[in-house]
């Protein structure tokens, strides 16, 4: 998250170029088990338990 507020930051407007690496970067966090962790732990009413990855 962020590299992609940097990557806004820097861009007057996002290009197509930028667009796509900014999916790509979502898709690293939402595909990790890290993020489901988060949103069990949420669900859950519990601290998370992340383990990098």
């Amino acid at each position: 998250m962020k590299e992609q507020v940097r990557l806004l930051s820097s861009a007057r407007s996002i290009t197509p170029e930028l667009f796509e690496r900014m999916q790509g970067l979502r898709r690293v966090v939402y595909d990790s088990q890290d993020y489901e962790e988060g949103l069990n732990s949420f669900r859950e009413k519990r601290k998370p338990k992340f383990q990098g990855n």
